[in-house]
């Protein structure tokens, strides 16, 4: 496979699948910069940068005009500010691209990103979803590597025995190809607040299976005010990586029926740990609510698979749910 680096030519540049880039932006005036320039400096460069600003009140406009003004490349559009999610889908609609892949305005690409992932891509013949390493930086200064190690397969090679999904990638590591987007309607979930890509990536796992590599190409920057686990924890904040499984059933039901009880099992351990986390956070009443409102599930969870104690935990919640000081004690086990 041969690589274009930035000074070939046009003609060799556009014989390259076009990959999209999707750049959601929301007041990020003070990182979008670095993020842009970390595309601008690929050695794959038969892209495009679709940048979808999210209603930014600061001068993140101003800044991706900046760069239009010397890269034609560059295609900006602006929406009423609705959510990253809807964001990411604004950009899949405009995106022309055999592929298409995601950078966050505060994360960062290396030089060699684009042409990795495309690499892994054409070295597979059936392979429509490659993925590569990302390395989360912390403002303290200690790093570490998102997910466990990379490996392929389809949504139930990358659901843990305790029930847990373990994606072994963050979305700037990645490279899908749209036409499969397309052909099965997969967008993002749009009301999610908290791990909002993680039906979206389900929903891909479904009708492709992924192929990992062993490499760093995106850097994630965990910054202040960056992340809804930095803020304190509220119920309403976090529900929706609940809501987001009862959303994606049908789907999984549909296109993966090999994983459905795989993927069950895994919802009941998200309402269990949702619960858990609720009365740990002394939010007591709104545990009493979800125990009753999704006890079937959690029943479910407590006589199958998984770890003993998270069920012995499971099967004590609901049996203290009318007692808040049980309760308040189990949160603190």
């Amino acid at each position: 496979m041969m690589f274009y680096s930035q000074v070939c030519t046009e003609e060799e540049i556009h014989s390259m699948d076009k990959i999209s880039v999707i750049m959601p932006a929301y007041n990020v005036e003070r990182t979008i910069d670095k993020s842009i320039q970390s595309v601008f400096k690929q050695t794959y460069q038969n892209w495009e940068l679709i940048i979808v600003d999210d209603g930014s009140t600061d001068h993140t406009k101003e800044k991706v005009f900046s760069w239009m003004n010397k890269e034609p490349r560059i295609i900006y559009l602006y929406q009423t500010n609705r959510g990253v999610s809807e964001a990411r889908n604004t950009g899949l609609d405009r995106a022309n691209g055999e592929y298409i892949s995601f950078l966050d305005a505060d994360d960062l690409w290396l030089p060699e990103t684009l042409q990795i992932l495309y690499g892994h891509m054409k070295k597979l013949p059936n392979a429509k979803f490659v993925y590569g390493k990302t390395k989360e930086l912390f403002l303290d200064g200690h790093n570490d590597l998102v997910g466990p190690t990379a490996h392929d397969g389809y949504l139930e090679e990358f659901i843990h025995t305790n029930n847990e999904l373990r994606l072994a990638y963050h979305i700037s590591g990645v490279l899908i190809n749209l036409n499969l987007l397309r052909q099965y309607n997969i967008y993002f979930e749009s009301g999610i607040r908290v791990s909002e890509d993680t039906g979206f990536f389900i929903e891909v796992m479904c009708v492709t299976k992924a192929y990992g590599i062993n490499k760093i190409v995106s850097q994630y920057v965990r910054r202040n005010g960056s992340a809804m686990g930095m803020q304190k924890w509220k119920p309403k904040d976090w529900e929706g990586q609940v809501v987001i499984y009862f959303r994606i059933e049908r789907f999984v039901q549909n296109h993966r029926p090999e994983a459905i009880s795989s993927f069950k099992a895994m919802r009941n351990y998200v309402i269990y740990r949702y619960v858990l986390n609720c009365i740990r956070n002394g939010h007591l009443s709104e545990g009493k609510l979800y125990i009753h409102k999704w006890k079937m599930y959690l029943q479910e969870f407590s006589i199958g698979t998984g770890r003993l104690n998270d069920k012995l935990k499971c099967r004590l919640m609901m049996l203290f749910s009318d007692y808040p000081l049980l309760l308040r004690y189990l949160g603190r086990l």
